[in-house]
């Protein structure tokens, strides 16, 4: 029985066993192995296993990366080809690792049939063409030892093997080299992670038309990079989505750093329910929180405001071209506390809270 692992970071660990045959691997629900990633196309590749084997097909513009043996030397993988699958390799697609175990450690493919055509010969006919091998080999020796022009020659210390992996030898990327190539793309840096010579980024950007403009960019990057672009309006969306299907009525209030904050449910078995196929559904979810909505529409009121002065005498600016200074109501029973270049903090029935300006 073949096991498939995959590992994602701020994921937990996925197992599931693989029958022998064909399994295909993507973002479409279609899929034997169905993973929601915006870096994976809806048919990304195919695991083929059998008792104790397996190879691997990417499909054709599906990025795939072989980390090959103990060393995890990266190795590019062949699109529409299949590669076999060794004990202790993984592949990398984006951010998920995925390893098998059960594969064993024979190389697949190699001695299989020799092995069994071996086994059917008679036992006799084996034993004369090994007594026959080894006397080929012990006479081919005697011979080449006499005549090699090294066999007189004096003995000479033997010269180390240059290194064979070049990955192996080289110096990592540098991360503050990719960050600074990172930060000209105009996104929220989350995380950079370099290992050997790839690193691999969480981005952040507000809506799907900056992701495609950040993806755009991503490939004239100098260095070789991975990187997970989430939308902040994209996560809200589709968290109000996955609620309606749920039957379950939540309104998003905030979402800050893939952390989603909604509005308060009081039955805990739904609340509970409805945070854990967040985190499983939608990618880019870090967090999920909940707090009573406020009866003041918030994001309406932060629309309203139209200029923010922060100096000496701060106040902000209307639709209405009303000045609102700290101390007056900014609307019915909104009062206006202080202001900042990023948010006003305003009191609503004796309770403070944060509106986001842009």
């Amino acid at each position: 029985m073949i096991i498939v692992k995959l590992s994602r970071p701020g994921y937990e660990d996925q197992l599931c066993e693989l029958e022998p045959g064909d399994h295909r691997l993507g973002s479409d629900f279609s899929c034997e192995i169905a993973l929601i990633h915006p870096e994976l196309a809806p048919e990304h590749l195919t695991l083929r296993v059998s008792e104790g084997a397996a190879w691997f097909s990417p499909y054709q513009g599906a990025l795939v990366t072989l980390l090959r043996g103990a060393a995890q030397r990266s190795i590019p993988a062949e699109p529409q080809a299949w590669t076999p699958l060794y004990p202790g390799d993984r592949l990398r697609l984006a951010d998920i690792l995925l390893e098998l175990d059960g594969v064993k450690p024979e190389r697949p493919g190699k001695g299989g049939a020799v092995q069994r055509l071996w086994k059917a010969w008679p036992s006799r006919v084996v034993a004369i063409a090994t007594i026959l091998l080894v006397c080929f080999a012990v006479i081919a020796n005697l011979l080449f030892l006499r005549h090699s022009p090294a066999a007189n020659a004096s003995p000479r210390a033997l010269q180390p093997l240059a290194a064979a992996d070049p990955i192996a030898s080289s110096p990592s990327l540098d991360k503050a080299l990719v960050t600074r190539e990172l930060q000209a793309l105009g996104a929220r840096i989350e995380r950079v992670n370099c290992q050997g010579e790839s690193c691999h980024a969480t981005l952040r950007v507000d809506d799907v038309a900056d992701r495609e403009r950040v993806q755009a960019k991503l490939k004239d990057i100098r260095v070789p990079l991975s990187a997970d672009v989430f939308a902040d309006k994209e996560i809200a969306s589709v968290t109000e989505l996955i609620a309606a299907n749920l039957g379950i009525e939540a309104r998003v209030l905030r979402n800050e750093h893939g952390i989603i904050t909604l509005s308060a449910i009081p039955d805990t078995k739904l609340r509970e329910k409805l945070a854990g196929t967040l985190k499983t559904d939608v990618p880019g979810l870090v967090a999920v929180r909940f707090e009573v909505a406020s009866p003041v529409d918030l994001e309406s009121m932060a629309k309203r405001v139209t200029g923010v002065w922060v100096g000496a005498y701060p106040y902000v600016v209307t639709k209405d071209g009303a000045i609102v200074r700290p101390g007056d109501a900014l609307e019915h029973d909104v009062k206006l506390v202080s202001i900042t270049s990023k948010h006003l903090l305003v009191e609503v029935d004796g309770r403070q809270q944060k509106v986001i300006v842009r």
